[in-house]
């Protein structure tokens, strides 16, 4: 009986210890990575209003991911079909990507808040520049206009005394 144990712990441990995922599939951690970008790749084609110029778009995207992660798309099918023929393996990667999809969604969500945030200071100071440009301009007027005011004030004042001279000078000639 003892021996019967004994060889069965053994193949337990030698079979336990082989990884789940073949060498040519692509790995968990790596195929998570991938398929949080083909899951953004995903959303970015669907928020292309016009059906034909997102089929256009998608292949190069999706060879983009592709080249990121050096390989093809033959390679990802077949490793796409091992993991959906082991759902508990599947599972796990979208546990995982889950998590990492609400980490960045925080972290687009404060960058997009800091964004908003600047572009309303931004207006604010716009503003405050625009009104004291404003009131600069409305100074600067009536400036002028008083300068103006004040410059005829003095010809008027000064015109009919010379008239007045000229005219004697004149009849006195």
């Amino acid at each position: 009986m003892k021996k019967i144990l004994l060889l069965g712990f053994i193949f337990a441990v030698i079979f336990g210890c082989k990884s789940p995922v073949p060498k040519e599939i692509i790995q968990p951690d790596q195929m998570q990575k991938i398929l949080y970008d083909m899951h953004l790749v995903d959303g970015y084609i669907n928020s292309i209003p016009s059906q034909d110029s997102a089929k256009r778009v998608a292949a190069a995207y999706y060879k983009g991911v592709y080249k990121k992660f050096d390989i093809d798309s033959v390679s990802y099918a077949k490793s796409m079909d091992f993991y959906y023929a082991n759902p508990e393996l599947m599972n796990e990667m979208y546990v995982k990507l889950e998590t990492e999809l609400k980490k960045n969604k925080v972290k687009v969500e404060k960058l997009h808040n800091l964004a908003i945030e600047k572009l309303q200071k931004k207006r604010q100071d716009s503003i405050k520049a625009d009104s004291i440009k404003q009131v600069a301009k409305q100074k600067k007027d009536a400036l002028q206009k008083d300068s103006l005011k004040k410059m005829l004030r003095r010809n008027l004042k000064s015109k009919p005394g010379k008239q007045v001279k000229d005219a004697n000078n004149q009849s006195t000639l």
